[in-house]
């Protein structure tokens, strides 16, 4: 009869009660693991950790940028250096030639006709200068 229809429809409705709450029990349960993975992966400690690696990678970065400018830099002044002296006067003054200044102003002679038979003139060679006196203007 009817109490054993009552006691069939309770033990369904004690079912599908314990089912329905095993889900919800299943859902928080899950809810509750992703919160606490984001909570740690948010945690002061991991984010600290992410920060001081990332500086760590980009540390090295610069720091092998800056090695590798630095010689480019010391090669390129090596090259410059190199060019400098080929200019300089005393690399001249070192292949043979000589420069010549008048006195008493000591201003360089660019031009013969800038000094006259009798002048005194200073010239300065790769190793030492010495006083002249022009004989001859050609």
């Amino acid at each position: 009869g009817v109490v054993e229809e009552m006691a069939q429809s309770l033990d369904e409705a004690r079912e599908e009660l314990a089912h329905a709450v095993g889900e919800q029990v299943r859902a928080m349960r899950d809810t509750l693991r992703d919160f606490a993975t984001r909570v740690r992966a948010a945690s002061p400690v991991q984010v600290l950790a992410r920060q001081r690696q990332l500086l760590e990678q980009f540390g090295a970065r610069i720091a092998g940028g800056g090695v590798r400018r630095v010689a480019d830099a010391r090669q390129l002044l090596a090259g410059l250096g190199g060019k400098l002296e080929a200019l300089s006067p005393l690399a001249v003054l070192n292949r043979g030639y000589a420069i010549a200044f008048g006195l008493p102003d000591g201003r360089v002679l660019k031009d013969a006709a800038a000094v006259m038979p009798g002048k005194k003139i200073r010239v300065r060679f790769a190793k030492g200068m010495v006083r002249a006196e022009v004989e001859e203007v050609e």
